[in-house]
């Protein structure tokens, strides 16, 4: 109650004052007033005052156009900083080289309350921005591995072409749970330079994190080199596939697929003789990509009428379950889509929700049933079928019955 007390007074104080939240936040984390920071608003007057000196700052801080900070300022302010409790915003600075968070390894941010504004709620988002930054080409985050927030947002920074993001690891998604948010951090990477591109590595450790939601991943991968070990048709021992994998009625390269763990692109099942998929025995990751990115108010997804997963018109097919898939990377909702298949997928919902857990936010549909309605169509069919089988039986019981009777009179009559 002390600290909270004394954070209170002393941002009556300053210019840019700090959200009551934050400043429970702080109480609640047990900050050390030596090494917390009391301005919203980090600037050329006040950069001075930031805990330089402290590994574990508390900090809810803005870098904006007005700020007049140099790049080296801000390293000599951050260069011992490895671990921060509060929020990050850097918007519409003349930052070139954003190195200056290098050596940053943890960020913990809390927005577990709600803000009225007029008469609506809405969810105080806890959010790490970097954003319209024209001047922006290199953002390093290279020992950032632990994240407690909802978003990181690095988007609109036009010329940014490098980003660094490799360390991430644990993330944790605080605040609000409302039905229509992601249940994982939403990492953004949106409206950057034509010049930037996803690595295969990179998308591969990205969805290798299970509290992650990628999906808002505006870009296209780089150019394949040596290294990647990538294929662009089936190959013998092949473990990595870019472009969209198509298998068709007259598809005879299965035995080719089995060492395959990665998709970079969608996968298309359509007219296949197939009864199962477990050709696809090591397929672990699907993840397509592929934008247009032409200025910041309009891009064009290429494939924009697609799903990452399509199993269409294969007549034969009993089951869609793949057996290592652990993660489908969709810029939709609906990441598969299963139609027109054998019609007893439409009541097999085993297949249907482990397929489904293998997604974080999308769903699938088999001819437009969620798999949450498949199991009550499964359980009405098996019902139908019980209540068939009884009038079976009972109208066969009847028969045989009659037929008893029938003969015992006539046996009788003969005597």
């Amino acid at each position: 109650m002390y600290f909270i007390f004394l954070l209170s007074q002393y941002s009556i104080f300053v210019t840019g004052q700090l959200e009551n939240d934050t400043i429970k936040l702080f109480s609640d984390r047990m900050c050390d007033p030596a090494c917390t920071f009391m301005n919203k608003t980090l600037t050329k007057s006040n950069i001075d005052k930031f805990p330089n000196n402290c590994t574990t700052v508390c900090a809810d801080f803005e870098i904006l156009w007005f700020s007049e900070l140099s790049e080296d300022k801000l390293r000599n302010a951050f260069k011992n900083m490895k671990h921060l409790i509060g929020n990050v915003h850097i918007s519409e600075t003349r930052i070139v080289k954003c190195d200056f968070l290098a050596g940053l390894e943890s960020i913990d941010t809390d927005t577990n309350s709600f803000r009225i504004f007029e008469k609506e709620y809405f969810p105080e988002i806890g959010e790490i921005t970097i954003r319209n930054n024209e001047n922006m080409t290199e953002l390093n985050l290279s020992s950032l591995a632990t994240l407690n927030c909802t978003t990181l947002d690095i988007s609109e920074n036009g010329r940014l072409e490098k980003i660094d993001i490799s360390k991430l690891q644990n993330l944790t998604r605080n605040g609000p749970k409302m039905y229509y948010m992601s249940p994982g951090v939403g990492i953004i990477l949106a409206y950057l330079s034509p010049k930037f591109c996803i690595k295969f590595d990179e998308m591969e450790h990205f969805l290798s994190i299970e509290n992650g939601d990628f999906s808002l991943i505006y870009a296209n991968y780089c150019t394949p080199v040596l290294e990647d070990n990538i294929c662009t048709k089936p190959e013998a021992n092949c473990t990595r596939f870019f472009g969209d994998l198509i298998i068709g009625p007259n598809f005879t390269d299965q035995e080719k697929l089995r060492s395959l763990v990665s998709i970079f692109g969608r996968l298309v099942i359509n007219g296949s003789d197939f009864e199962n998929l477990n050709f696809l025995e090591n397929l672990i990751y699907i993840a397509p990509l592929g934008w247009g990115n032409t200025n910041y108010t309009h891009i064009k997804y290429n494939n924009s009428k697609s799903y990452a997963v399509q199993i269409l018109n294969n007549a034969k097919l009993e089951d869609y379950y793949f057996p290592a898939l652990k993660r489908v990377r969709s810029d939709s909702k609906l990441a598969v889509t299963i139609k027109n298949n054998n019609e007893e997928l439409l009541y097999n919902s085993k297949s249907c929700e482990k397929l489904e857990n293998a997604l974080i936010k999308e769903y699938i549909q088999v001819d437009g049933k969620y798999c949450s309605n498949i199991g009550t169509y499964e359980y009405l069919r098996d019902q139908r079928r019980m209540k068939r089988l009884i009038v079976f039986c009972g109208v066969g019981v009847a028969i045989l019955i009659i037929f008893l009777i029938v003969l015992y009179c006539c046996c009788k009559k003969e005597k």
